[in-house]
């Protein structure tokens, strides 16, 4: 518990750093100029990638005999998701795997694998995103 706490002192402090680094009146002013289409657009892929990322994790728990409603696996990836934005690493990922635990009485050793499996996963596609950039 006490690391929980140290963690969130860490998090918070890096994400106060990081707000009085950046000019909060300009990128205000950004945001209120620019076009409200391509936000919209923007927030639409966002919200479509979402809920294809809920999919996919759905699918790897069910490769072991994990069911949840789709919608319940988007909400908690989104979850984890913002947490990641948080705690640097991606270490907050881990938290889909306590979720389950806790909402579904899912044991850790059977959701812990689609976790590592998606950040696998997603390291493949770093890859050959760096080979097509070379």
């Amino acid at each position: 518990m006490k690391l929980k706490r140290i963690l969130v002192f860490i998090g918070l402090a890096i994400f106060i750093y990081l707000l009085s680094q950046i000019n909060l009146k300009e990128t205000l002013n950004s945001l209120l100029n620019a076009n409200p289409f391509y936000i919209l657009v923007v927030l639409s892929l966002d919200f479509f990638v979402f809920i294809l990322m809920g999919v996919r994790w759905k699918y790897l728990l069910s490769k072991n005999d994990i069911s949840i409603p789709t919608i319940k696996a988007s909400l908690i990836w989104m979850k984890g998701n913002f947490l990641d934005f948080i705690f640097p690493g991606k270490i907050a990922s881990i938290y889909r795997v306590k979720y389950l635990k806790d909402e579904f009485n899912c044991p850790i050793e059977k959701s812990l694998p689609s976790v590592v499996i998606e950040r696998l996963f997603n390291l493949l596609i770093l890859l050959v995103y760096g080979v097509l950039g070379i």
